[in-house]
C-alpha cells in the first residue's frame, strides 16, 4: 500500500518569491494532520488506561518503589515503544498477580478479621 506518511507537495506555480500548494495537496495535508491529531489523543488515552492499571497492580502487588521509578523514567512519549513497554509491564504484573493471589487474598483476609475484631471488641 502506499505510505501515508511521507507526502510530495505538488506546486501549482513556483517563483522565486512565492511557492502555491494546490488545493488538493493542501487537503490531503489537512486530513492527514487531523488523522495524526486523532492517534496522538487515541495513544494518550490508552497510556492514561495503562498507566492506571499498572498504578493499580503496583501498589496491590507491593511493588518496590525504586522498580516503579525505573520503569516511569524509561517512558517517553507516546510512540509505539512506550506502548509496547507499558503493555509488556502489564503482562507481567498480571503473571505476578496469578502467582501472589492466594497470599494476597490471605492477607486481606486477615486485616478484615482484625479490624472486625477491634470493631467488635
Amino acid at each position: 500500500g502506499k505510505s501515508t506518511d511521507s507526502y510530495t507537495i505538488t506546486s501549482v506555480f513556483e517563483s522565486s518569491s512565492c511557492i502555491g500548494i494546490g488545493k488538493d495537496a493542501l487537503d490531503r495535508l489537512t486530513s492527514r494532520i487531523a488523522e495524526l491529531n486523532g492517534e496522538k489523543r487515541r495513544r494518550r488515552n490508552k497510556l492514561g488506561e495503562m498507566g492506571a492499571a499498572i498504578a493499580s497492580l503496583w501498589s496491590m502487588l507491593r511493588v518496590p518503589s525504586a522498580e516503579q521509578h525505573a520503569f516511569t523514567k524509561s517512558i517517553r512519549g507516546l510512540g509505539m515503544d512506550t506502548l509496547d513497554k507499558g503493555e509488556r509491564e502489564l503482562s507481567r504484573l498480571h503473571e505476578l498477580k496469578a502467582v501472589m493471589i492466594g497470599k494476597l487474598i490471605r492477607e486481606q483476609r486477615q486485616t478484615i478479621e482484625e479490624l472486625w475484631e477491634r470493631t467488635n471488641a
